[in-house]
């Protein structure tokens, strides 16, 4: 390992986005449950719907408050990891808007979105 692997910004890194990946697939596995279940009981489905928004909610005021501690964090900490650190602010934008995708298609396949 390099010395830039071993430093406090990669190991961030490489954690978010790890579980970045995890949760995209589990947003995208989520659409397939609520559409399967609307083919069923269409009324649980709005509930899992409403769930999952509220979810996102949280993740959207997360990410908001990490992004906002790691412009404060960045004042503080050496160049290299400071690369690092938004690189996993990167990864975390872009599970968000993948996991916003998958709430659209949830919207869509629930009725609320046409």
């Amino acid at each position: 390992m390099t010395e830039e692997e071993t430093s406090v910004g990669y190991k961030i890194y490489e954690k978010v986005a790890t579980d970045a990946g995890g949760n995209i697939a589990f947003a995208f596995i989520g659409v397939g449950i609520i559409w399967l279940v609307e083919r069923i009981f269409p009324t649980a489905a709005r509930v899992l719907f409403w769930i999952a928004a509220g979810v996102m909610g949280l993740s959207v005021i997360h990410f908001t408050v990490v992004t906002l501690s790691g412009v404060i964090a960045s004042w503080q900490i050496e160049r290299s990891s400071r690369r690092w650190l938004w690189g996993a602010q990167g990864a975390r934008l872009v599970e968000l808007i993948l996991c916003l995708t998958a709430l659209w298609l949830a919207a869509r396949v629930v009725g609320y979105w046409k």
